[in-house]
């Protein structure tokens, strides 16, 4: 009896994540196609929620069409038969975001505007970062087990 009533837990909690996982994926297909129409709509909402001061920053030329390409890619990796490889490197990503989430917003801020140096981040800004290097780290690594138990 205590056998089924686990199984039962068991099951539950597949169900529960598979379910989880199927939200992550259509919103990451939302978000990926709102970047996709809307890039310079969606960096300046990016903006004005995470920076306190702008400065005297101007993003750089390929910005806007680097924007695009991101969300296609989120439409890609949001799709359930995603390319484990893209998964992977999201995963990959996380790191340094996960354990140097400053510096990693610096190099960034860096490489997407002119006098990056003069912007001023919101204050929530880099443990958010930290977070997301985490939940990055998860898709790679959940990308990874599902590519390892489709090809079984």
């Amino acid at each position: 009896m205590h056998t089924d009533a686990w199984s039962e837990n068991n099951l539950l909690s597949f169900r529960i994540g598979e379910a989880t996982v199927t939200m992550a994926c259509r919103t990451l297909v939302v978000v990926g196609l709102i970047e996709a129409l809307f890039p310079r709509g969606v960096i300046d909402l990016a903006e004005r929620i995470a920076f306190q001061d702008r400065g005297e920053s101007t993003l750089r030329s390929w910005v806007i069409p680097a924007a695009r390409l991101e969300g296609l890619l989120w439409i890609l990796l949001g799709r359930r038969d995603s390319n484990s490889a893209l998964g992977s490197f999201l995963g990959i990503v996380g790191f340094p975001m996960l354990l140097a989430p400053k510096r990693t917003l610096d190099t960034m801020l860096a490489l997407v505007y002119k006098d990056s140096k003069s912007i001023e981040l919101a204050p929530w800004v880099v443990p958010i970062a930290r977070a997301i290097g985490l939940l990055y780290i998860l898709i790679g690594l959940k990308s990874i087990r599902r590519s390892k138990s489709t090809s079984e």
